[in-house]
């Protein structure tokens, strides 16, 4: 069995493809649910009536609002994506540090609307997406674990 990557490294670019697709997935589950509920306060508030299809443009819009806030948060609070947390990352500033909240929305926002920049990954020889150079910020592998509470063993409670 191999060791996991060593925390601190910078990923490489399948384990970022991999967390994309799965925010992706979590964007795009976000959107239908938003949709369905937007269907569901239709009908109820006028009985037989189904809203029409929403437009190409306000679907697309709406990708990008959903998916640059649910980024956003990501970054901004743990530094991870939900995607990010499943496969081990943490998007950081060059230094190391959280992401301040206007860099994690600009760079939620440039991700959405150029993610080929993250190719970029592939090439560079530091392995730094586009966003990541502009932004001065890095994608690491982070395999820590921090406790929301203090574990408490079953026999420390004896004398």
């Amino acid at each position: 069995m191999t060791e996991p990557t060593p925390n601190g490294q910078r990923s490489g670019i399948v384990t970022r493809y991999l967390a994309a697709g799965i925010d992706l997935a979590a964007i795009l589950a976000i959107l239908v649910g938003t949709g369905i509920g937007w269907v569901a306060v239709v009908w109820i508030l006028n009985p037989g009536t189904i809203p029409r299809a929403p437009s190409l443009a306000l679907v697309l819009v709406a990708y990008e609002v959903l998916g640059t806030l649910y980024l956003t948060a990501g970054w901004a609070t743990t530094g991870r994506s939900f995607g990010q947390q499943i496969m081990g990352l943490r998007v950081t500033t060059t230094r190391g540090n959280r992401l301040p909240p206007v860099r994690a929305v600009v760079r939620a926002a440039a991700t959405l609307f150029f993610p080929i920049g993250v190719l970029w990954a592939a090439v560079s020889p530091r392995q730094v997406s586009i966003q990541d150079i502009v932004l001065r910020t890095c994608v690491i592998y982070d395999w820590t674990v921090k406790p929301t509470v203090d574990v408490v063993s079953p026999t420390s409670h004896l004398p």
